[in-house]
């Protein structure tokens, strides 16, 4: 181990291995409690790809090697849900998807968070349809002590279709004019002759799909969380896609221009805030705006909420039992995060 950074962990029915404060000098890597771990783990593993340090066992397996701490930010734990370099080989180039807590999906199938507070280019596709230009903004906010995606704008030349969560009512907006909260199903409105298709999946879940070139466009709400997808996109309409989901194809953390790949999967949230020269596509202005810098939750708001989640890690894999394999960590790890199973709705 490096010298400065602690290997505790504390289950909540042992705390014989000791607490945050015990650490040296605070560096505590990753002291969780999880209701159905007995022992606690005391191995550490250094992981180039994260730029620190992993928690080894049972937690690595739930959340994907992931829990770990960069050496530069000793306090700082980044929840990088990250895969093998086997498995991101062999992720579906033509989909990519961003989700609650809030979780990102590359092009290439790699998992990261950016848990920061505002709004966010998550699609920058200027060469659509001939430079009539497709760009997708998600909005997060933070409710206690988790932040989520709150609403999503697919914007398709200079009309948009706005989607918004909410616990009582299906919210959305055509060209920021808000649509009719309505249980009627099928084509509710269009945005540059595509059709918005929608379907009431329970009480406490919308969906809206758009059919662009062949590729589809999904957007879910799960009460106050929504999910955004893109299926079977192909790179005669989406190769010049950049964004939080990655540069079409490889998925590569690249910047605006091109000329520079992230490590950080902070920094490069920040890179992709929405800028003035984005537009303005939400239907009204609300939380940090550029120049101001998106916020970041507290870490330590992190690895409280898990330890005192309501939900345990075995209910929590029932309640997503029935998601994609490939997402099924994150929804995982939203479920202990709210305290909600019902969270697995949004997947």
């Amino acid at each position: 181990m490096k010298e400065g950074h602690s290997n505790q962990w504390v289950s909540s029915i042992d705390t014989a291995c000791g607490v945050g404060g015990d650490c040296p000098d605070g560096n505590d890597i990753a002291v969780m409690r999880s209701s159905n771990a007995a022992f606690c783990k005391s191995v550490c593993e250094f992981d180039e790809m994260c730029g620190g340090f992993n928690l080894a066992g049972e937690f690595c397996e739930l959340y994907g090697n992931a829990a770990c701490n960069h050496q530069q930010h000793s306090n700082s734990v980044c929840f990088e849900l990250k895969q093998s370099a086997a498995a991101q080989a062999t992720g579906d180039p033509h989909s990519a998807q961003a989700t609650g807590d809030p979780h990102f999906v590359t092009w290439s199938g790699r998992k990261y968070d950016f848990h920061g507070i505002c709004d966010l280019v998550l699609v920058q596709n200027p060469d659509f349809q001939k430079g009539l230009g497709l760009n997708i903004y998600v909005r997060t906010k933070q409710l206690k002590q988790y932040s989520y995606i709150s609403s999503a704008v697919l914007q398709v030349g200079d009309e948009s279709l706005e989607v918004m969560g909410d616990i009582h009512k299906n919210l959305y907006w055509i060209n920021k004019k808000q649509g009719k909260d309505t249980n009627k199903e099928g084509i509710v409105g269009e945005i540059n002759g595509y059709e918005i298709k929608y379907q009431k999946m329970n009480s406490k879940q919308h969906e809206f799909i758009i059919y662009v070139v062949g590729a589809s466009i999904t957007m879910r709400t799960y009460k106050n969380f929504v999910h955004v997808g893109v299926s079977d996109a192909k790179e005669s309409s989406f190769g010049s896609s950049k964004g939080l989901l990655g540069a079409y194809g490889n998925g590569q953390l690249i910047c605006r221009n091109g000329s520079k790949t992230f490590e950080n999967t902070d920094e490069f949230g920040q890179e992709w805030q929405v800028l003035p020269g984005d537009g303005s596509w939400f239907h009204e202005v609300e939380g940090p705006q550029a120049p101001q810098k998106c916020q970041i939750p507290l870490t330590t708001n992190i690895r409280r909420r898990l330890a005192e989640s309501s939900v345990g890690e075995q209910d929590a894999k029932l309640s997503c039992a029935h998601v994609d394999p490939d997402v099924f960590e994150m929804c995982v790890f939203d479920v202990m995060a709210t305290g909600d199973n019902g969270v697995a709705g949004a997947y």
